[in-house]
C-alpha cells in the first residue's frame, strides 16, 4: 500500500469511518476499514476480540515469572548461586516443599514472589517491598481498595481512549456533551473515592488522552485542554466531602537515596509486559519511516535531557527534603548518620550509582516512545491507535521511573507501599498495552514481527504459570481449616473448623437486618481471624483490623480509644460501665466465641467472669457450640 493511498480526502474518511452521532463525534465502524498496524478486516472482529482476551488475561491471571522460577527451583536446574544472585526474599537459601515439579507450599514460596525487589537500609538491613500483581491479590482472596478499583480504573482507561477517538462537529447536540462531561467527571472521581493514590494517574491519563488526539491532528489545544481540567476539578469537588474528612498516613515526598531496583528484580516482576513495550516501539518504529540512525538521535537526546531531569528532580526533592537535611548536617556535624559511617553512606550512594540499569532501561522506553509519539508521519498520526497504546506505555514507564528517584513518606520510612501502589496500575496500564503490543506484532507483515510476538507470548505462558502452581497450593494450604472440596466460597473454612461461628454468622445474616452494630474482639495488626463476624455479616463493629485502620488514617489515637473502650466491656465485672460504653457505640449485638474466650498470636483472652456477665444483663439470642450471641440493646 502506497503512502499515497493511505491518504484520504475528508468526505472518503467521514463515509469509511462511520457515521456522525450527535454529541458522541464519529463513530468508528472499524470492521471494513484500515487500522493502522492491524491491516484491512473484511470478516468481522477477530484481531480486536483476540486483542481484548488478552488484556483481560494479562491483567487478571497472569503473573510475575514466580511461576517458572519455582519450577526451575523444584527441578533444580539453577546452581544455588544464581539464586543467590538473584536475591528473592527467601528463595535465596531456602528450598520449598515441591510435588510433580512444583512449589506445594503457599508461604515458603508463593508469598515470595509477591516481593521480589529487595531494599536495604544503609547498614544493611532487609527493607520488605511489596510487588503483588492482580492475580497475587485475587488468589489471596485480598479485598483492599487497590483491588476493588480495578473495574473503575479500568472504565477510566476506556474513556480516556473515548476522548482520544472523540472528534466534535459543528451542530452537535450539547445537552449529551453535558452528560458526558458529568458522567466522566463521577467516573474518574469515584477513583479517588476507592483508592485516592490512582486518581491523579487516570486523571493525568483522561487530560493526555484529550489533548494528544488533538496536538497529532494539528487542532487547537487551549479549549480541549480546559475543558479537561474542568471534568478533573469537578470529579473532584463531587466527592469533595470525602476529601474534606480523609486522613492518611502519607505526609509528603522524600528522595530516595540508596535503593535503586535491580533490573533482574524488575525483569522478573515485568517480563511479558516490558517485552511488550519493546515490540511496540519496533512495530511503532518500522511505521514511522524514519532511518535508524535518525530515530537513535532523538531519542539519544531526549533521553539524556530525561535524564539530566531525572537527577535534577532528585537534587531539588533532597534539598527540600528535611530529612535529608538532617542527614546532611548530621554527617557534617559527627561523620555518622542513620547508624552507619560516612563511608558507609558513601559506599551505598555508589554501589546504587553502579547498577543503573534498570532506570537506564525505563528512560530508554520513554526517550524512543516520546520520539516516536512525535514523529509518526502525518497520514497515519490521527488515525493510529499506535499513538494511545504509546500514551500507556510511557505513563506505566514514569510511574516506575519516578519510584526510584522519589517515594512517598509514610508509617513504614520506606519505598515499600511506594513501590506496590504505583507497581500496580503500571501492571494495569502495560496489560492493555501489552495485549496491544502482541496483537500488534503478530499481524504485521513480515517474519521479524511474528518472531517477536512468539516471544512475548512465550513469557505471557511463563507468567500464567503462576496462578496454575499457586491456586493449587493456597487450596493445599486452607485444607487444615476445611474438608471441603476446592471451592469459591470463603466461608468454606468456617463451616469446616468453626462450626459454631459460622452458625452465628449464619443467624445474623438471616435475621438481623440494617446497621446494626455488633461486638467481637479486634486485633492490632493485619491478617487474623479476629473480626470475622463483622467479615463475613457485613454489619458494623466497633474496631476492625486497628493495624491496617492505623495506616489508612495517619495515627492510631482512635483505634487505641476503641481498643481500650472494647476491653473494658468485655473484662469488667460492672454492669453499668459495660452498659454506658455499648451505648455509647450503639451496640445491639455481643459475640462471644472463640476468639473472644482464648488467646492466639494477636490478642490475650478476656476473663471468662467477665464474659459471663452478659448472659445476666443482655439476652441469649443464639448459641451453637462456644459461640453465643448476645441482644443487649435497651
Amino acid at each position: 500500500e502506497s503512502p499515497e493511498s493511505r491518504v484520504q480526502s475528508p468526505e472518503s474518511e467521514a463515509a469509511s469511518s462511520g457515521t456522525q452521532d450527535p454529541g458522541l463525534g464519529t463513530r468508528h465502524s472499524g470492521l471494513t476499514t484500515r487500522v493502522s498496524g492491524f491491516g484491512t478486516y473484511n470478516s468481522g472482529l477477530a484481531a480486536p476480540l483476540a486483542a481484548g482476551l488478552l488484556t483481560a488475561l494479562m491483567l487478571t491471571l497472569m503473573g510475575n515469572m514466580g511461576g517458572l522460577m519455582g519450577a526451575l527451583k523444584c527441578g533444580n536446574s539453577l546452581p544455588a548461586s544464581a539464586w543467590q544472585w538473584l536475591d528473592v526474599r527467601d528463595t535465596a537459601t531456602k528450598q520449598p516443599a515441591c510435588a510433580e515439579g512444583a512449589p506445594a507450599g503457599w508461604f515458603d514460596w508463593w508469598w515470595d514472589w509477591s516481593r521480589v525487589v529487595k531494599d536495604y537500609s544503609v547498614t544493611g538491613g532487609v527493607q520488605e517491598i511489596i510487588t503483588e500483581a492482580p492475580i497475587f491479590s485475587f488468589v489471596l482472596g485480598d479485598n483492599h481498595p487497590h483491588t476493588l478499583v480495578l473495574p473503575m480504573v479500568m472504565l477510566a482507561i476506556a474513556l480516556a481512549l473515548a476522548q482520544f477517538l472523540y472528534r466534535g462537529y459543528a451542530g452537535e447536540d450539547y445537552r449529551l456533551t453535558a452528560t458526558s462531561f458529568a458522567l466522566n467527571a463521577i467516573a474518574l472521581g469515584a477513583i479517588g473515592f476507592t483508592n485516592t493514590i490512582d486518581f491523579p494517574i487516570y486523571a493525568a491519563l483522561f487530560l493526555i488522552a484529550r489533548v494528544l488526539a488533538r496536538f497529532l491532528r494539528r487542532e487547537p489545544l487551549v479549549l480541549p485542554a480546559l475543558t479537561g481540567v474542568a471534568t478533573v476539578a469537578v470529579a473532584y469537588l463531587i466527592y469533595l466531602p470525602f476529601y474534606v474528612t480523609l486522613k492518611s498516613q502519607v505526609q509528603g515526598i522524600v528522595p530516595n537515596l540508596f535503593n535503586g531496583t535491580r533490573f533482574a528484580h524488575f525483569f522478573l516482576m515485568f517480563a511479558p509486559l516490558a517485552l511488550g513495550a519493546i515490540g511496540l516501539l519496533f512495530a511503532a518504529a518500522r511505521d514511522s519511516r524514519m532511518n535508524a540512525r535518525a530515530l537513535s538521535v532523538k531519542a539519544l537526546k531526549f533521553g539524556l535531557a530525561v535524564i539530566a531531569g531525572s537527577l535534577f528532580a532528585l537534587a531539588f526533592f533532597a534539598l527540600l527534603s528535611s530529612e535529608a537535611r538532617a542527614l546532611l548536617q548530621e554527617l557534617q556535624t559527627t561523620g555518622s548518620a542513620l547508624g552507619a559511617t560516612r563511608e558507609q553512606i558513601a559506599n551505598r550512594l555508589f554501589e546504587r550509582l553502579g547498577a543503573p540499569w534498570t532506570v537506564l532501561f525505563l528512560i530508554g522506553v520513554i526517550a524512543l516512545g516520546v520520539t516516536l509519539l512525535f514523529n509518526r508521519p502525518a497520514e497515519t498520526q490521527a488515525a493510529s491507535p499506535d499513538a494511545f497504546a504509546l500514551a500507556l506505555m510511557l505513563l506505566g514507564a514514569l510511574l516506575v521511573l519516578s519510584i526510584e528517584f522519589v517515594y512517598l513518606r509514610d508509617f513504614f520510612g520506606t519505598r515499600m507501599n511506594s513501590v506496590f501502589k504505583f507497581w500496580y496500575q503500571a501492571w494495569t496500564l502495560w496489560a492493555v498495552m501489552g495485549a496491544y503490543a502482541l496483537m500488534r506484532l503478530f499481524t504485521a507483515p513480515g517474519v521479524a514481527g511474528k518472531i517477536g510476538g512468539a516471544v512475548v507470548a512465550l513469557f505471557v505462558a511463563a507468567g500464567l504459570l503462576w496462578p496454575a502452581m499457586s491456586i493449587p497450593a493456597k487450596w493445599a494450604f486452607s485444607q487444615g481449616y476445611t474438608s471441603n472440596l476446592p471451592t469459591l466460597d470463603a466461608a468454606a473454612t468456617l463451616k469446616g473448623g468453626r462450626a459454631g461461628d459460622a452458625a452465628a454468622i449464619d443467624w445474623l445474616n438471616k435475621n438481623v437486618r440494617g446497621m446494626t452494630v455488633i461486638l467481637e474482639a479486634p486485633f492490632e495488626g493485619s491478617y487474623n481471624y479476629r473480626g470475622r463476624i463483622s467479615t463475613f455479616t457485613g454489619l458494623p463493629t466497633v474496631l476492625g483490623w486497628a493495624g491496617h485502620e492505623g495506616q489508612w488514617r495517619g495515627s492510631y489515637d482512635e483505634q487505641g480509644r476503641r481498643k481500650a473502650d472494647i476491653d473494658q466491656i468485655y473484662s469488667t465485672l460492672d454492669p453499668n460501665a459495660a452498659r454506658e460504653l455499648m451505648k455509647q457505640y450503639k451496640v445491639e449485638y455481643v459475640i462471644v466465641g472463640p476468639p473472644e474466650r482464648e488467646p492466639d498470636n494477636r490478642g490475650s483472652a478476656y476473663p471468662p467472669e467477665g464474659l459471663d456477665k452478659f448472659v445476666q444483663i443482655c439476652a441469649t439470642e443464639f448459641v451453637s457450640g462456644y459461640t453465643a450471641v448476645y441482644r443487649c440493646s435497651p
